[in-house]
C-alpha cells in the first residue's frame, strides 16, 4: 500500500469531507480542489453493515492516492453513531493502517490518550480539536489549556465554534495574534460558516473544511464553493493545478 504524500508544508490545506457511502464513491471518481481527504466514520458506518461496511472502507483506503483524515466523532461532540469509548477506541486502532492523519478531541483527551500515543508513535499526523456547537467558546477555558496542549505537540489545534455575530469572529481572529505559534485550524460553526472560512483562511489558518457529499456540520460549504471563493478572493492562485482524482 503506497502512502500518498502529506501536504504539511503547505500554508493552506483544504480537507474534503465525506459523510456517506456515497461519498466515498464520489470520491474516487472524481477531479476535487482538496488535498485531504476526511472521513466522517461514525456517519458512514450509519448506512452499511457495521463489520462488512469496516472491511469494504479498509479495502477502499488501500487504494487511495490522496492522504485521508480518520474522523470518528463521539455523540458528546456531534458524532452520528451510539459508541461506547472502548467500541470507539477499537475502530481507531483498526483504521490505523489505513490513515494518514487522525482527528481526536481535545476534551475527550483523558479517554483516547493510548490512541494519541498509537498514531503519534505510528508517524500519523494529528489534529487536536476543540468544538462548541451550541454557543461561542470560552476563550478563557481554552487560553488556559493551551499550555498542556503543546506538550502534547498536535499538528493541527483544531477549533471549530458557534459564531452569531462578527465580534466573535474578531476574537477568534485574536488567537492567530495572540499565540502564533500554535498551528491553528480556526473555523465557525452556523451562519458565519461561509465567512469564517475566509476570513481566518487568509489570516493562516491551516485546514479549511468542505463537503464532498453533505454538510458534516452546520453551514459548511462545498469544497467547489471553497474554491470558487478562494480563487476570486486570490487566497489561493486561479491556475492552482487540482489534485488527481482517487
Amino acid at each position: 500500500m503506497n502512502q500518498p504524500f502529506f501536504p504539511i508544508q503547505k500554508p493552506l490545506i483544504i480537507v474534503g469531507t465525506i459523510s456517506t457511502s456515497y461519498g466515498v464513491k464520489a470520491a474516487y471518481s472524481n477531479h476535487l480542489p482538496i488535498d485531504l481527504i476526511e472521513y466522517r466514520l461514525d456517519s458512514i458506518l450509519l448506512e452499511l453493515d457495521f463489520e462488512e461496511g469496516i472491511v469494504a472502507l479498509q479495502r477502499s483506503l488501500q487504494e487511495r492516492s490522496l492522504p485521508v483524515l480518520l474522523t470518528i466523532r463521539s455523540k458528546k461532540e456531534g458524532g452520528m453513531l451510539e459508541l461506547s469509548d472502548c467500541e470507539r477506541s477499537e475502530l481507531f486502532e483498526k483504521f490505523f493502517p489505513y490513515v494518514d492523519c487522525v482527528d481526536l478531541e481535545w476534551q475527550e483527551y483523558s479517554k483516547i490518550s493510548t490512541i494519541y500515543s498509537l498514531y503519534k508513535n505510528g508517524g500519523k499526523k494529528i489534529i487536536l480539536s476543540i468544538h462548541s456547537l451550541s454557543e461561542f467558546i470560552d476563550l478563557n477555558k481554552l487560553i488556559a489549556s493551551l499550555p498542556d496542549i503543546k506538550l502534547l505537540d498536535p499538528d493541527f489545534v483544531k477549533v471549530a465554534v458557534r459564531i452569531e455575530n462578527l465580534g466573535q469572529l474578531k476574537q477568534l481572529t485574536e488567537l492567530f495574534f495572540s499565540y502564533p505559534k500554535i498551528p491553528w485550524s480556526l473555523m465557525g460553526i452556523g451562519e458565519f460558516s461561509h465567512l469564517s472560512r475566509i476570513v481566518l483562511s487568509a489570516l493562516g489558518s491551516r485546514l479549511v473544511y468542505g463537503y464532498i457529499d453533505k454538510p458534516a456540520a452546520l453551514g459548511q460549504p462545498s469544497v467547489l464553493d471553497l474554491k470558487e471563493n478562494f480563487q476570486r478572493l486570490g487566497i489561493i492562485a486561479k491556475n492552482q493545478s487540482l489534485p488527481q482524482a482517487l
